[in-house]
């Protein structure tokens, strides 16, 4: 929660979630989350090659999430572009 004591200092959900990606994304995401084993698997890092983390959908979830979230409006991802990259995240 960005209202979490942890956000002191410039310590934004942003910078934590992108010093985070793409190897420690299991500190990151919600515990509710991690109880479904499927998605689980998709964090258990050690067991998967770099290329599998990086095409993990979990791991795109949170770039997408990084690309709308950046500092400067323009350089956030065109919500057209979104549903593109959902698109194909989900298939």
């Amino acid at each position: 929660r960005p209202t979490d004591p942890m956000f002191i200092g410039g310590l934004t959900l942003r910078l934590w979630v992108s010093q985070s990606f793409p190897d420690n994304l299991i500190d990151v995401a919600d515990e509710h989350l991690l109880q479904d084993e499927e998605t689980r698997l998709c964090f258990d890092y050690q067991n998967i090659s770099s290329t599998s983390r990086s095409n993990s959908f979990l791991t795109l979830i949170f770039e997408l999430g990084l690309l709308c979230s950046s500092e400067s409006p323009e350089q956030r991802i065109a919500m057209n572009d979104v549903v593109s990259k959902l698109k194909g995240i989900k298939k």
